[in-house]
């Protein structure tokens, strides 16, 4: 791990500027409201939750693609990211 490494990293920071709210992976985000979230892995599915710092929790062995339906209002919403292993040892 490069000196200084603090783990850093890996969360989804969310705000939602619409009227209703934005449901993704167990989180509600309400209107108007900004979030942190962090992917937790539960078997083998994945959710979010709140979190109130920007240092991620789960960091995965290798790199692993995620793909949650949410939705808002009446509109799904897919939201795709890869978390990543650790980058440096």
């Amino acid at each position: 791990m490069p000196t200084g490494y603090s783990g850093n990293g890996g969360v989804l920071e969310v705000q939602n500027r619409c009227e209703t709210a934005f449901e993704v992976g167990q989180a509600n985000i309400a209107p108007e409201e900004r979030v942190t979230l962090d992917v937790m892995a539960t078997g083998n599915e994945y959710i979010l939750v709140s979190i109130s710092s920007n240092f991620s929790q789960y960091v995965p062995t290798q790199n692993t693609p995620i793909e949650l339906i949410g939705t808002l209002g009446n509109q799904a919403i897919t939201v795709r990211f890869t978390k990543t292993a650790e980058l440096c040892e």
